[in-house]
């Protein structure tokens, strides 16, 4: 879990510096705030509030412009279900959610939603969809041409 944070706030680093804005950002510390809230700890409380506090903005912005913030929303309320151990429907959000990025063209969305349906999928040691997930992760980073970081997985 920790590399998987290291790598979403060094992304967030690097958006604050390329000027990307407030959303990318936001989204991105948002699934740090879900991970460390997973990882549990005296902090585990304040991490949840930080982490619904992100998701009820992106409900907002997906409810306004839903074609570039509705992939957002459902991915974070996967990790939303997988925080109140709501498997079933984690899973299912998951897909939704690598679903409608692809459909919208974020294929570089849709790869990291893949890499975190693996990462759940890991975690409830269901290796053959484990397996999948990163198959597709891998796949969509290569379609984007992150060659590097398709090699990484």
């Amino acid at each position: 879990a920790k590399i998987i944070i290291n790598d979403h706030l060094g992304s967030v680093k690097k958006g604050i510096v390329a000027g990307l804005g407030l959303s990318f950002c936001s989204f991105n510390m948002t699934v740090v705030f879900f991970s460390l809230a997973r990882e549990g700890g005296a902090e585990s409380d304040d991490w949840k509030a930080k982490a619904l506090e992100g998701f009820e903005m992106f409900r907002t912005f997906a409810a306004n412009s839903p074609w570039n913030f509705q992939h957002h929303f459902e991915l974070l309320s996967a990790e939303n279900h997988f925080l109140n151990g709501e498997n079933s429907l984690a899973a299912k959000t998951y897909e939704e959610s690598i679903l409608t990025a692809e459909r919208h063209g974020f294929t570089h969305e849709a790869a990291l939603f893949s890499e975190r349906a693996g990462l759940f999928y890991n975690y409830m040691d269901n290796k053959p969809r484990s397996t999948d997930a990163f198959r597709k992760a891998r796949a969509l980073y290569l379609k984007w041409g992150a060659t590097r970081k398709a090699t990484d997985l």
